[in-house]
């Protein structure tokens, strides 16, 4: 038997001794709305301050302890004060974007920290139990296409397209939805969990 072989063979056994899950229908229908939340407000990279405050809202509310903004940044890199400090970015369009989301958002108390492109959210929850710590990471950047409008395409049939000039042509809306929903189920079963998770949610991954 080659290498290949072998390893399909173990590969199957170990996946025979994983116990099976039940599908919770419920858990089911937060991740598709989850998604079609943030299918509808896609933002560029540096730029995901409505993301971002939604991201942490949510994760809040679960009881996680929230690491976002420049604070968060600032661990790394003490002296900066922009984005465009690290990175090659129109500081403009970063700020900009940063006053069109302020004037927007409902929930204001996240944004301020995250002004200069300071976008994104680490997260963090212990479990119960003493453990390994254990890290997830999702994107949640979309990039600057138009959206489809045709009339087959499932968003707008479904309205849930694209409310500004960005799309989420690469799946991060579902990259954060099951990001939120992991986060959830973490949160509910923590008593009967070991060690610490650590949920990224980054930004700018295009």
């Amino acid at each position: 038997m080659n290498r290949s072989l072998r390893f399909i063979k173990f590969f199957g056994e170990k996946m025979n001794n994983i116990p099976q899950l039940t599908i919770n229908p419920n858990a089911v229908n937060e991740v598709i709305k989850l998604r079609r939340h943030f299918h509808q407000n896609p933002e560029t990279a540096f730029t995901e301050y409505w993301t971002t405050s939604e991201i942490c809202h949510y994760l809040s509310n679960l009881g996680f302890d929230i690491s976002y903004g420049k604070t968060l940044y600032q661990q790394a890199y003490p002296e900066v004060q922009h984005i465009a400090d690290l990175v090659q970015i129109d500081k403009k369009h970063v700020d900009d974007a940063y006053q069109a989301a302020k004037s927007t958002i409902k929930e204001q108390k996240w944004i301020d920290a995250m002004e200069g492109g300071f976008t994104g959210v680490i997260a963090t929850l212990p479990c119960a139990k003493k453990g390994a710590t254990i890290g997830f990471r999702f994107d949640i950047d979309g990039l600057p296409i138009k959206e489809s409008e045709h009339q087959k395409h499932k968003p707008y049939l479904e309205n849930f397209l694209s409310e500004n000039n960005n799309m989420h042509a690469c799946g991060h809306d579902g990259h954060t939805a099951i990001g939120l929903a992991l986060a959830k189920q973490i949160a509910e079963h923590k008593d009967e969990l070991s060690g610490r998770f650590v949920l990224v949610f980054q930004p700018a991954e295009e």
